[in-house]
Order: structure tokens, then sequence, then C-alpha cells
């Protein structure tokens, strides 16, 4: 039962945030752009004099201040996905996904700015606990009519849910899970230790929340980003490199993950949303708790969010995975460290076809990758005569260790179109010709470029993977060419790896320039983004809960409390999967409402920027 339930959400939610959501997300972002003329640039400047406190006029008396308005939306989106979500990204869109991600948080910056001044125009008092508030809830049936109350209800009830998942058992899930598989931290201490500091903060109310996002928000950013920084520094003359792979990646028929252009485009795009939740409305539930007496300011401000989120945080990590080269094909892990490299002493097979030599090895993929290990590779002969040649057989007892591989890598370099590969062992259990390109009874990933190094994976199944480890298993490799073939063939690094993904690639790639300090950083940033998130996913919670029934607000805050805990002990599919879809399903009402309003957005964008221009605001510096 559970299980149906796990296919049936999940394919709902892939179905949801595919076609539904990201459409209107980018369709209705293009709309605000042009309609309010291109507001997330124009006003970009006058946002940062905001944020500094260049006119207050007594913002933040009666609730939270502006800054604080944006650390609380910070707080929300700047969580796991900041870290994991990119890795996800790279590994199925290819580093083109990243542009597209960048795309869509310009034009997110555009729907934050719409849902920023809708959340503040029609905020209102919300109870004693809560304050000044409102949100979509507010916004749908003050400004469109108690007709659309049911519309308001149905947004706040899906809220309610989504919270629960995507900002609470999810962010504490992976992050117990990172730091349980880093620093062998049992997930059940992390979840007390959540627990407990959640409620420090919560019991306080938006006010407290507000305060400690102020605080952690900016600081965690600063640390974070200004580690990328070091990195970037220490390897400044890769970053034209790397801006380089992802504009012509995103613009390529054939990614590096081994999708379309409209895959780089689908998964840029949706993790985008996912990361900042432009189109969500819960901007519009932040910056409502903000005391402002121009709600246009609010809008501003809250246009910053996607900006800090997906193209700085975000990027930040996209930066550091393509500098260590951990994408494509190379995102897989060697976790063992054990290699065949063809280095001088050790002993392999030879044939008047096949032979160890130090020439033409030097040649990489480019200068972020680097496919060759040590000074020598194996080579192929292709003048040979056809009955002179053998295939080249390879031992793999080297291989052999303790960890549990999922694929075995090799690097090749030349026409590996008329290349397979055999793998054996002497009981003949186990013996399967596998072709690079073309029909495989295995999954090989992999692309072929003229003139160039390439890793390709093949993936066994898991009872063959099992006689990997060397222990009575598999003993062999050969490679065969195509009889007829003119082929000239390199061959490096042969190796047992294991798909590396989210959060792990992204631990891995600070590893590789920081070592331990790197493998210890990610779980700590992972535990402290996924703090801020769960502290600020509760108050959209309790604010849905209210427009609900305000009997519903102390019992969801000691539950909400106890699921944080839940989170980090057991599997949350279901739960995730349901509140994925919830999730997608928020946009659709938000976006309609605010698209609805969108006149009077414009109305109040000419009077405050006309006011703005006439100087009848006081400057406090």
């Amino acid at each position: 039962m559970l299980d149906t339930l796990n296919t049936l959400f999940l394919t709902l939610s892939n179905f949801v945030w595919s076609y539904l959501i990201l459409g209107l997300c980018v369709g209705v972002g293009l709309f605000f752009t042009v309609r309010f003329g291109f507001i997330q640039f124009r006003s970009f400047p006058h946002a940062i004099a905001l944020l500094r406190g260049t006119y207050d006029d007594g913002d933040g008396k009666d609730g939270i201040t502006t800054f604080q308005a944006l650390a609380t939306a910070l707080s929300s989106t700047t969580g796991i996905g900041n870290i994991a979500g990119v890795a996800v990204a790279i590994n199925l869109g290819g580093p083109g996904a990243i542009f597209w991600m960048w795309i869509m948080a310009l034009l997110g910056m555009a729907l934050k700015y719409a849902e920023g001044i809708l959340g503040s125009l029609y905020r209102e008092p919300l109870g004693p606990k809560l304050g000044i508030g409102g949100g979509p809830m507010a916004y749908i049936t003050r400004g469109l009519g108690e007709k659309w109350r049911p519309v308001a209800l149905f947004y706040a009830g899906c809220t309610a849910v989504a919270i629960f998942g995507a900002w609470n058992m999810f962010q504490s899930n992976q992050a117990a899970a990172t730091l349980q598989d880093q620093l062998n931290v049992p997930t059940w201490v992390t979840g007390i230790v959540l627990c407990v500091f959640v409620a420090l903060v919560l019991v306080g109310g938006i006010k407290r929340i507000g305060a400690v996002a102020a605080r952690l928000v900016p600081t965690m950013c600063l640390i974070y980003v200004g580690t990328v920084l070091l990195i970037c520094a220490m390897h400044a003359s890769l970053l034209p490199d790397v801006m380089a792979l992802i504009v012509t990646d995103a613009f390529n028929f054939e990614s590096a993950g081994g999708g379309a252009i409209g895959t780089a485009i689908l998964v840029g795009i949706r993790r985008a949303v996912f990361s900042n939740e432009a189109g969500t409305g819960t901007a519009g539930i932040a910056h409502a708790a903000a005391s402002t007496q121009h709600p246009v300011r609010q809008g501003i401000v809250a246009s910053l969010g996607p900006f800090i989120d997906t193209i700085v945080v975000c990027a930040a990590t996209a930066f550091v995975i393509l500098l260590s080269g951990y994408y494509g094909t190379e995102s897989y892990q060697n976790s063992s460290g054990k290699v065949i490299s063809f280095e001088s002493g050790d002993r392999w097979p030879h044939s008047s076809a096949w032979w160890v030599s130090d020439a033409g090895i030097r040649l990489d993929n480019g200068r972020l990758q680097q496919f060759t290990e040590g000074q020598q590779a194996l080579q192929f002969q292709s003048s040979v005569a056809a009955s002179e040649r053998k295939s080249a057989v390879i031992a793999l007892q080297v291989l052999a260790s303790e960890d549990t591989p999922t694929a075995l890598r090799m690097s090749m370099l030349g026409d590996t179109r008329s290349v397979s590969v055999r793998l054996f062992n002497t009981e003949a259990a186990v013996d399967v010709s596998v072709s690079l390109e073309g029909s495989s009874a295995w999954p090989v990933q992999g692309r072929h470029r003229d003139g160039h190094w390439s890793s390709w994976v093949l993936t066994p199944p898991d009872p063959v993977m099992q006689q990997l480890d060397g222990v009575g298993g598999l003993s062999a490799l050969s490679l065969q060419i195509d009889p007829g073939s003119s082929t000239e063939l390199s061959v490096d690094r042969i190796e047992l790896v294991t798909a590396a993904n989210g959060i792990v690639l992204s631990s891995a790639a600070f590893a590789k320039f920081f070592g331990f300090f790197g493998t210890l950083f990610i779980p700590i940033a992972a535990l402290f983004f996924a703090y801020s998130t769960i502290l600020a996913g509760n108050y959209y919670g309790e604010v849905a809960c209210h427009y609900l029934s305000d009997k519903l607000i102390t019992p969801y805050l000691w539950l909400y409390i106890a699921a944080t805990f839940v989170g980090c002990v057991v599997n949350l599919d279901v739960v995730i999967n349901f509140s994925d879809l919830t999730l997608g399903i928020m946009v659709i009402p938000n976006l309609i409402a605010c698209v609805l309003l969108s006149p009077v957005v414009v109305r109040e964008t000419r009077t405050y920027f006309a006011a703005l221009k006439n100087g009848e605001f006081k400057r406090a510096d």
C-alpha cells in the first residue's frame, strides 16, 4: 500500500513540476518582467540602499524590519537545495543546467517582487502570537474578494502540508544523513539536537525567528561563499573554462550528463524554482510580517531573494563542483583509491597490437577534468594485421577492496565506436561483452569526442557487481577491437566507482580542495542551512493554519518540532513526494492571483518610484 502511494505521489509530482509549474513560472515570470518594466534590474541599486537602512521611515516598529523579512525569506530558501540541489542539476542536466537556473532566477526576481508587494499591501492582524502578517491567503481574499476564499483556503491547506516535507523533514533528513555519512554522527543525535534548538526559537514567534535569521543567514552565506571565493582564487586560471563550460553546455544538444538541450533547460528551471521558491507565494508570507509604510519596498527587497539564493549561493556550489571536474561520468567516485594505471613496473600482457607507452597521453578533455593516471597508458596499434591482433587482457584483482562499488570506469582516447569490453572470470560464471557505443546489456555512460580523452562508465547488474570485489569473483577484463577497424586507441585509469549525487557529490568536491576540512565543512554547512529553513518553514505553516483555524496553530507547532526528529531517523519517500506535490500545487492559485492583481502592482510601483524621484522619502544618511 505504501509503495503504491509513493509511486502515485511521485508520478503526480513529476507531472506537476515538469509541465504545469515550470510553464506557469516561466510564462508569468516573462510577463511580469515586461509588465513591470524589467523591475528586477532597474530597482537593484535601490534594493541595496533599502537593506543598508538608507530609507527607514519608521519601518519595523510594529513588526519585523525589512532586513529581517528578507532574512526570514532567505532562511526558507537557503537550505539543502543550495548544496544538494545544484549537484542534482549538474548530474541530470549537465553543467548547462546552471545557466538555466540563473535565467529562471532572473525571472523569479520579478515573481517575488509581485509577491512581496501584495503580501505587504494586504497584510492584516493574525492574532497575538503571529502579529501582523498575511501572504497569498490574504491577497487572494482581500484583493480578489470573498468569493475567492475557497481558493485561499485550498492554498493554506497545501502550504500547511508542504511545509512538513519540503521545509522540515526533508531538510532534517538530509542533514542527519550527511552527518552520519561523513562524520559518523548517529541520526538520532542530530534529531535531538535539531529538535531542541528549533523549539528554543519557534516558541518565540516570528520576531524571534526574524532576529535569529537576521544573524544566522548572512553569516552562513558569507562563510559559504567566502570558502568558494577562496577556492576560486586558488584556481583563478580555470574560471574562464568554468564559465565557458556552463554557457556552451547550456546550448549543446548533448549535455555532459547525456541529455538533450531540453533536459538541461527543464532540470535547470525546476531546480531554480525548488531552490528560491519564486512563484510559491512564501515570499508574500515572509514580507507581510515586515512593518513598512511603503509596500513596494518589500517587493524590491523580496526580488533580491532569487539573486542571493540562486545566482550567488547556488552558483558557489556549482563552481566548486565544476572546478573539481566532478561532472558527467567523472561524478562517479572511487572510494578505495585503487586504480589500474599501466605504470612502469606493472606487468601487463603484451602483443604486437597492444603495448604500454608514454606517448600521447597528456591530451585531456579540457583543463577541468583529468582522465589519465600517471605517465603511461595502454595503447592499440591498428596497423598490425588483423590476424595478429589479440585482445588486451587485464587482471582486476588489484581493484579488490571492502567497498561496494556500483560501476566500472575507464578512460579512453580514440574512436571508441569500434570498441567493446568483455568481463569474465575463470569459472565462466560471468562472461559478457559490452559495446561502448551501441546496444548493450548493461547501461553505458560516456560520449566520444574526436581527439580528446573521455571516460566511460559501465554499470553491471547487482549480481555481477558482487563479484567485482575480487574475492573469488570477476578475474579479468579484455578490450576487443572490431575486425578491420582502423582505430588508434589509448586506455588508462581502470577503476571501480560508485555513483555520487546530491550532497555526497558536493562534499567530494569540497574535499578535493580542502581534504578533511572539506569533508567536515559540507555536513556542518548542511546542518545550519537545514536549521534556518526549518525555522522559517514553521512560520509559514502557522500562518496557513490561522486561515484554516486558529485552534490548529499550537498543535501544529509541537507536531512540527516532533517532525524534525522524525525526519532524521526514518525513510521519508512517501512524505517527501506528497509534500513536493502539494508544494507544486501551491504555485497555481498563487500565480493566478498575482496575475489578476498585477494592475495593483503596476499602480503601486508607479506611485512609489514617482515619489522617490521627487525626493519625498526621508534619507537616514
